[in-house]
This record gives C-alpha cells, sequence and structure tokens, in this order.
C-alpha cells in the first residue's frame, strides 16, 4: 500500500497524455513488481492525475464566473456614474 502511494505520487508529475511514457513505466513495474500490481498503478496514476484536472477545471470554471461577475458590477458601476453625471443638477444657476 504505502509503496503504491509512492509510486503514485512519484509519478503524478509524469504526462499521461504521452501514451509511450505509461507503456514503459508499465513495463517498469511490470518487471519489477507484477503485472497485476503495474496494471493497478497505471490506473491509480490516470485516476489520479484526472481528479487534478477535473480539479483545475472546476477551479478555472469559478474563477471565470467571478470574473464574469466583476465586469457585470463594474459595468454597472460605470452606467450608474453615466447617469448621475447626466442628471440635471437642481438649485440656482
Amino acid at each position: 500500500f504505502l509503496l503504491s502511494r509512492y509510486a503514485v505520487s512519484f509519478f503524478c508529475n509524469m504526462d499521461t497524455n504521452d501514451v509511450n511514457e505509461l507503456v514503459r513505466l508499465f513495463v517498469t513495474l511490470s518487471i519489477n513488481f507484477g503485472h497485476e500490481f503495474a496494471m493497478e498503478m497505471v490506473k491509480n496514476m490516470i485516476r489520479h492525475k484526472l481528479e487534478i484536472k477535473l480539479e483545475t477545471v472546476k477551479m478555472l470554471r469559478e474563477h471565470e464566473l467571478a470574473l464574469a461577475r466583476m465586469r457585470y458590477a463594474h459595468e454597472l458601476a460605470i452606467e450608474h456614474i453615466n447617469l448621475v453625471q447626466k442628471k440635471p443638477k437642481l438649485g440656482f444657476w
């Protein structure tokens, strides 16, 4: 268990989109620890990478939503300032 957690954390910087790297990793793990262990490790690593990617996408969406809200609030503020400036002043001239 500790070895598998160590291996997942060690290999999580690896580019899982690169099939050659995954194959190299699988072969290395398979030779040293057996086929089933290698399969489980590669699956865990890919799952871990997907979780990170999904979390990043979620954070980016939240960030974009916050930016959109700020942009809208900014536009409303400018619109309000323009309305206030155009409003005729009451008083004596």
